[in-house]
């Protein structure tokens, strides 16, 4: 962990707008498919080596450095992690010593701590509850999610690169178009980060011109619709 206490423009913390937003859909739409969605969010900034803040509670007898956990009514105790720090202060108090930390550090830490069920990120405002022992049927639920997708996705590539070889010269330009027009008009997350999302989309000669940010179950259900016989 790196003592920090500068501004929420701090490099560690850039891009954690994206968490916040994920976290923001899942709040306005509560489904196993937003929290999937929050949870990639998460994950990304987690591999390019994101951070949060976390706040120091007062040294006791022992002198040991603890972060600050809150309890929830139902008894569980959480390490608490801000995404900014616009977000800490949102929970008024005192002001206490933060420190920036890796995600992946805070969740394997918490992983070994007994005492703490989980993580909190921002809980005054925009929240995640990571509860590090997750339901196995929550878990399937989304295990489940992913890979209707993953499966879609991969028939919905076949398809197109079959419609594409059967259209002729003339038509290939247009079967290109209602393809990629398709995964934009199915949005799965409407994911904010469009620089990642629409990457392969609008780059030229790429052989899936696809928007990432796709429902690729309702994607593949339309574009089996249409009629192709006439191109």
């Amino acid at each position: 962990m790196a003592d920090n206490k500068t501004s929420h423009t701090d490099e560690g913390l850039q891009d954690n707008e994206q968490i916040e937003q994920a976290i923001l859909a899942l709040q306005q739409q509560p489904s196993q498919e937003m929290l999937a969605h929050a949870l990639t969010v998460l994950r990304r900034r987690m591999l390019a080596h994101g951070q949060l803040i976390v706040a120091v509670e007062p040294p006791v007898g022992d002198n040991q450095m603890r972060l600050q956990a809150i309890q929830t009514d139902d008894g569980k105790k959480w390490w608490t992690a801000f995404t900014s720090f616009d977000e800490e202060i949102k929970g008024g108090g005192s002001v206490m010593s933060t420190f920036l930390t890796d995600i992946e550090k805070l969740f394997t830490s918490a992983l070994s701590v007994e005492e703490i069920d989980g993580v909190i990120i921002n809980p005054w405002n925009r929240t995640l509850m990571l509860d590090k022992n997750l339901s196995k049927d929550t878990l399937n639920i989304k295990v489940r999610y992913l890979n209707e997708q993953a499966y879609a996705m991969s028939v919905y590539i076949t398809l197109y690169q079959k419609r594409l070889k059967e259209a002729s010269n003339k038509n290939k330009p247009l079967v290109t178009q209602f393809f990629k027009q398709a995964t934009i008009d199915h949005k799965a997350f409407k994911d904010a980060d469009t620089e990642f999302t629409l990457a392969y989309y609008n780059t030229p000669d790429v052989p899936t011109p696809f928007c990432l940010d796709c429902d690729w179950v309702s994607t593949l259900a339309f574009i089996r619709s249409i009629d192709w016989s006439k191109l």
